[in-house]
């Protein structure tokens, strides 16, 4: 990771990490997303109370094209069952990805 990167960190919270996942594997989280936000939204007795929508948290006028946006899904044992994103977290390099930035953060602090 750069220091613009680190920094970024610091600032927003998260950082962004270019070419971790191939085309394949972002299309295939592309599509357990769908699957994940399908079953939320048709089991909503279940999980309707896990699920903190996007447009909860933005201004009437920002909300065009948000409604379906999850912001966060607790708890989040759905996805940890799931074998796609097993898949990415056990990826040696997100792995790698995911240390690099740990490291520079520290450095920072």
């Amino acid at each position: 990771m750069s220091q613009v990167d680190v920094r970024c960190y610091a600032r927003d919270g998260y950082a962004v990490s270019r070419s971790v996942l191939g085309h394949d594997q972002v299309q295939s989280l592309r599509q357990e997303a769908n699957r994940l936000l399908e079953l939320c939204t048709r089991d909503s007795d279940r999980y309707g109370a896990r699920i903190e929508w996007e447009v909860d948290h933005l201004a009437d006028s920002d909300q065009a094209g948000m409604h379906g946006v999850i912001r966060k899904l607790e708890p989040v044992s759905v996805v940890r069952r799931s074998r796609r994103w097993r898949t990415i977290r056990r990826s040696p390099r997100r792995r790698r990805t995911s240390s690099a930035s740990r490291s520079n953060s520290s450095r920072t602090s």
